[in-house]
């Protein structure tokens, strides 16, 4: 695989450090801690595929953001429930 052609990253769950907007519930412990390490996870495959997108679905909200750092910039988008915004 070569992860120089990654032009488009698809996931379930945006990449730690990626903005989400505000938290509209809290997680107990149990649950918030395998979600963060899911979400750590993610960042380190992004931070190896240096994708231009990202679009991932897992808030159930429409945000476009940017992950910007020393080696990549990354254009985000999080769907809305149905991937379609009017």
């Amino acid at each position: 695989l070569n992860w120089d052609s990654v032009d488009v990253f698809l996931s379930h769950d945006p990449p730690e450090g990626a903005y989400v907007g505000k938290k509209e519930f809290i997680l107990p412990p149990e649950l918030e801690k395998p979600a963060e390490e899911c979400r750590r996870r993610l960042r380190l495959a992004v931070d190896r595929a240096k994708p231009k997108s990202l679009v991932h679905g897992h808030w159930h909200k429409f945000i476009r953001t940017t992950l910007t750092t020393a080696e990549y910039q990354v254009k985000i988008t999080g769907l809305d429930c149905d991937g379609f915004r009017n």
